[in-house]
């Protein structure tokens, strides 16, 4: 049987790499000596690099999931928990870091076809989420939006992305914040003073 604090330190590693780096720069080879094993003794936790990239992308994404439940939970209004959504970009920039999945899908003509589902899955279900969000605080009074909100989540998805790219390229968390600031406030409904 593997050893599963081997592996939570593979997968540290190795995410930490992809999100500075990327995944194509990744070197398993490299890797190993950061934590201490072999190469071969990383081979067999992970007998290819791909086996790694979808590890990463499940884990990845199950902490990301966690982190919108936990949003989805909290007794906040609706602007409050998209402002709590822009934050785990902010605080990825924050690391020094980007999105595991943003950097891979710069990569995704790349890789295999199972990572690049995985990747798709997981701006999916950002999408629908976001949508979630939108259609509640529309129903609420708290957003205005003209069209469908799927295709207002979509923007805001790739808002995010964008900034957080733009951001890390410029070295500037102020930046990000301000970015995630105005896509909130395009949404709030206006107060109507008769």
């Amino acid at each position: 049987m593997f050893d599963e604090f081997t592996r939570m330190q593979i997968l540290d590693v190795a995410e930490k790499s992809v999100r500075r780096r990327g995944y194509n720069k990744m070197r398993l080879g490299k890797l190993a000596p950061q934590i201490g094993i072999t190469k071969k003794s990383l081979r067999s936790h992970f007998p290819k690099k791909t086996d790694l990239g979808l590890e990463l992308i499940w884990r990845f994404s199950t902490n990301v999931l966690e982190a919108l439940t936990d949003i989805d939970q909290s007794n906040q209004d609706y602007a409050a928990k998209l402002r709590d959504y822009a934050r785990v970009y902010e605080g990825s920039l924050q690391e020094n870091k980007m999105c595991l999945c943003g950097m891979m899908a710069a990569e995704h003509e790349t890789l295999s076809d199972d990572m690049q589902k995985a990747i798709n899955a997981f701006f999916d279900c950002h999408e629908m989420w976001i949508n979630k969000i939108l259609i509640a605080g529309k129903e609420a009074g708290e957003f205005e939006f003209d069209g469908p909100a799927i295709s207002h989540a979509q923007t805001i998805l790739s808002n995010l992305q964008g900034a957080l790219l733009v951001s890390k390229s410029l070295k500037s968390v102020e930046r990000m914040a301000i970015a995630t600031s105005n896509i909130i406030e395009s949404y709030r409904a206006k107060v109507k003073i008769d």
